[in-house]
């Protein structure tokens, strides 16, 4: 259930998104081709994590990583990277963190190339998938033995559920599959060739500051079909000094869809059911992060439709 917003912040969410398809006109991205930013990372866990739970398998590395190859080799390119981001405070502390653990001198940015040393490298490892290093808040929790439960999924039975209660044999566990996911990143960004049109298929991001957004934003369209099909509005968090988290809840639904068969993630007979686990799970995952992430648990939710025709004409909104 969503949160009843304050009506007074109707106004500026309203204020936020209107002005963004008077000036410059609105415009509209292809779901295939287009990164989601911090939506990256946690849609290639909660893939894996629908997997595992399709296949009645427990989690391990091996898998995982076919997933991510497929993901790397048939899904992102260069125009549509695969986005991670951390944030300057956090990884300023893990530096700190990683002299205490004998790096010298000590570290002061985060090494475009990873190092040759392996034991020096299964240090920086080490902290790149500590949650106390985590800048995407949501990953942060799946990390965090606190909250990893409320992530992570049942193995056995048709439904999906959280691991609440639930005996460890018998969970998806998404501290382990985010773990495994981050990793994999690193050793793909830090050991692909710089410059090359491979390393080109990541994008690694620092934040300076956290973001603090003032409301959370669920964005859809009404007309997904014809010339619209597979095009959403594209609109921003960031607006002249206003700040939202958004989720464009459409437009990742159809990521899932092509992840799935472009990707070949499994066979033609189980992809229905894989992307229906896959929506169950980041629907799941995204209600804990509304549930337990500072600030995104103590303001308020709106819906936010984009009313389209597919001559992409008369754009106006509706809240």
């Amino acid at each position: 259930m969503l949160r009843r917003p304050p009506l007074a912040q109707a106004d500026e969410i309203r204020s936020h998104f209107a002005d963004q398809f008077v000036q410059p006109p609105g415009r509209f991205a292809n779901s295939r081709g287009t990164t989601f930013s911090c939506v990256d990372a946690r849609e290639m866990v909660a893939a894996a994590i629908a997997w595992f739970k399709l296949e009645q398998k427990p989690v391990n590395k091996a898998d995982i990583k076919t997933l991510f190859d497929a993901y790397m080799s048939k899904i992102v390119t260069p125009s549509r990277p695969f986005y991670f981001h951390t944030d300057d405070t956090r990884l300023r502390r893990m530096f700190v963190r990683l002299a205490a653990d004998g790096i010298t001198p000590t570290p002061s940015k985060l090494p475009d190339v990873g190092p040759s040393d392996p034991a020096i490298a299964g240090k920086w490892l080490a902290q790149l998938i500590n949650f106390e290093s985590q800048g995407c808040g949501h990953i942060r929790l799946q990390l965090n033995p606190e909250f990893t439960k409320f992530y992570s999924v049942k193995l056995s039975g048709p439904n999906v559920t959280n691991c609440d209660g639930v005996a460890a044999a018998d969970c998806i566990s998404a501290g382990e599959v985010a773990a495994e996911v981050i990793s994999l990143f690193y050793n793909y960004y830090w050991f692909t060739k710089l410059g090359s049109v491979e390393r080109q298929k990541t994008r690694l991001v620092v934040d300076v500051g956290p973001l603090v957004g003032k409301a959370v934003t669920i964005v859809t369209s009404t007309d997904n079909t014809g010339s619209c099909q597979f095009r959403h509005p594209l609109v921003y968090p960031n607006k002249g000094g206003s700040t939202l988290f958004v989720y464009h809840a459409n437009a990742v639904a159809d990521l899932r869809e092509f992840a799935v068969r472009r990707g070949e993630l499994t066979t033609v007979g189980k992809r229905a059911r894989l992307i229906k686990l896959w929506n169950e799970v980041a629907g799941m995952q995204l209600g804990s992060t509304l549930t337990y992430l500072n600030p995104a648990n103590a303001i308020g939710i709106f819906t936010v439709t984009v009313n389209t025709t597919a001559a992409v004409a008369g754009r106006k909104m509706a809240m």
